[in-house]
């Protein structure tokens, strides 16, 4: 608390009820920051387990099949994330390989096929086969 009390003008430093004051309301500040800091590290997809796991699911329209382990809904969900995100253009179909899958690659064969390589996770339109090399 002092790193931020010391930032204090030298005429507020002597009032006791200022620094009080100061004092109570940083610490409602700093719990916000730390409760914040934890919702971030239990949502964060890579690292989200069970409940968290579920919930992240449930804003992406995706729910956990029974008995269905964590990696495979994890999977599920960031397949979800992607569909939710496509705009249904091959560009749009780049950009979200870069993010979801760097080392995935992406080929629109002309002729109502797509291959990708590298996962199993893009998305297609209704009536193109999705080909995964």
């Amino acid at each position: 608390m002092d790193e931020y009390t010391d930032l204090l003008p030298q005429a507020r430093r002597g009032q006791p009820a200022f620094i009080a004051l100061v004092i109570a309301v940083l610490r409602q500040v700093l719990d916000l920051r730390d409760l914040t800091e934890q919702l971030q590290t239990a949502f964060y997809l890579p690292e989200a387990e069970g409940e968290q796991l579920d919930m992240t699911g449930s804003i992406c329209g995706c729910r956990r099949n029974t008995g269905e382990t964590d990696a495979a809904y994890r999977a599920r969900i960031v397949a979800a994330a992607m569909r939710n995100a496509w705009n249904g253009t091959n560009e749009g179909l780049r950009d979200l390989l870069a993010v979801y899958a760097p080392s995935a690659t992406f080929r629109d064969n002309q002729d109502l096929t797509v291959t990708v390589t590298g996962t199993t996770l893009a998305p297609v339109p209704a009536g193109v086969r999705l080909i995964t090399q």
